[in-house]
This record gives C-alpha cells, sequence and structure tokens, in this order.
C-alpha cells in the first residue's frame, strides 16, 4: 500500500510541475511539442516506479499518415502506456467529467483534448465532428472504442459514435491490443502491480477496405474487432 501511495504521490507531484511549466508555454505560443514531451516523461516515470514494463511488436505499423489509433481497454494503466509508446501529439476523447477535475481537467484544455458528454447525443456528435477535423488536419487520435474498461478480459461491443468518427474523418485505423494491464491495475483499484504490459500494433484498415459496403460503419469494426482478436505475431 505505501509504495501505492508513495507512486501517485510523485505522479501528483509530476503533473504540478508540468503543468506549471507547460500550460504557459501551450497558451502562449498554441504549440503542443513540449507538453507532450513532458506528459510522455510522466506516462514513463509512472511505468517505471510501478515496475511496469512494456513491450512493444509492430511500431511500423503506426508509421505513416495520421490515424486513428483503436484499443482495446482493460484498465486506467492503458492511457499512459500508449501516451508513453505511441508516436505523435496524440488527441483523445475524454470524458466531460474529466475535465472537471482540478489540474487535469486544465491539463486536457490545454493540450486540446475532446470532452465527450454520453448523456446528450448532440453534443457527443460535436465533440466527433471536431475530432475528425482535428484528424483531418494531421493530428493522431487514440480511442477505446469500447467506451469502457472490461470486467472479464473479453473485448466488449464496440461504441457506434467511434465509427461515426472514422467515416468523417477518412483515415486509416490501426487496431492495437493491449494485454496484461488489467491484471496489474484492475478496474476499481488504485493499486498498481508490477509486471509485463504488451502492446501489440497491428496493420492499419484503411478506408478502401470499407467505404463501398452496404453498412461501411458496421465493416469498419469488424475488421478493427478481427484484428484486435489477431494472434501476436510473436
Amino acid at each position: 500500500m505505501m509504495r501505492s501511495l508513495l507512486l501517485w504521490a510523485v505522479t501528483w507531484i509530476y503533473m504540478l510541475a508540468g503543468a506549471a511549466l507547460c500550460l504557459p508555454w501551450a497558451v502562449v505560443t498554441g504549440r503542443l511539442g513540449f507538453a507532450y514531451t513532458v506528459g510522455r516523461g510522466g506516462a514513463r516515470l509512472l511505468l517505471a516506479l510501478a515496475g511496469v514494463r512494456v513491450v512493444v511488436e509492430g511500431e511500423t505499423n503506426a508509421a505513416g499518415p495520421a490515424p486513428i489509433f483503436m484499443a482495446n481497454h482493460q484498465s486506467n494503466l492503458d492511457p499512459p502506456v500508449l501516451l508513453a509508446h505511441l508516436p505523435g501529439n496524440l488527441a483523445f476523447l475524454a470524458k466531460k467529467e474529466l475535465f472537471s477535475v482540478p489540474v487535469l481537467g486544465t491539463v486536457l484544455r490545454a493540450g486540446q483534448l475532446f470532452p465527450v458528454d454520453r448523456t446528450d447525443r448532440n453534443a457527443a456528435r460535436a465533440s466527433i465532428t471536431l475530432a475528425a477535423a482535428g484528424v483531418r488536419a494531421g493530428r493522431p487520435l487514440l480511442i477505446f472504442p469500447e467506451g469502457t474498461r472490461t470486467r472479464t478480459g473479453e473485448l466488449l461491443p464496440f461504441k457506434k459514435g467511434a465509427f461515426y468518427l472514422v467515416e468523417q474523418a477518412q483515415a486509416p485505423v490501426v487496431p492495437i491490443t493491449i494485454t496484461g494491464s488489467g491484471t496489474l491495475m484492475p478496474p476499481g483499484s488504485w493499486r498498481i502491480r508490477s509486471g509485463v504490459v504488451r502492446v501489440q500494433i497491428h496493420p492499419p484498415v484503411w478506408p478502401r477496405e470499407w467505404q463501398s459496403s452496404p453498412d461501411p460503419r458496421a465493416a469498419c469494426a469488424a475488421l478493427v474487432r478481427e484484428r484486435m482478436q489477431a494472434p501476436s505475431a510473436s
């Protein structure tokens, strides 16, 4: 318990110090590179202090045009794991409630991330439209299409909004399979155990693979699910 308390104390101190450094720079210049460098450093520090080793396979599949990364979601460890290891100034779709958390909300707004109000369908669609425009402008986006963390390890049904966004963005989707994070930090727990998290980056799903389907969104979702569930190459 003491180790976990120390870990979270260090993480919050780093976040506060990072926000004090990065927020004025981001506001004045409009540039996010420095903030993301500091954010990645924080994610790597958190994982190192927790004794979490991340093994990434298929890194070359993340190269190319700004993609929409789609990953399965097992744990609150998933965002820092992916932030630490995916390229570019990643944008996220984040729950609107997180923008009300002190410090964290300020960081999310400065990072130009997209709040999603899941209780208001029109507001959610407006956020998705903004996120799609960001992808078309060249900014990679990370989505957890299940919409919440699985408690069984099984892949949950995908939310339709993720594929509405893909249809608007007309960008490649890079499926990602994360394994091990749910064991190290199960849903509902604030403790992080040491161990290994594996990140398998699969080949992209290109728009040409689903555009001609009678139901393009469903076709894209099926292809993403199939690749997420594909066995590891190792």
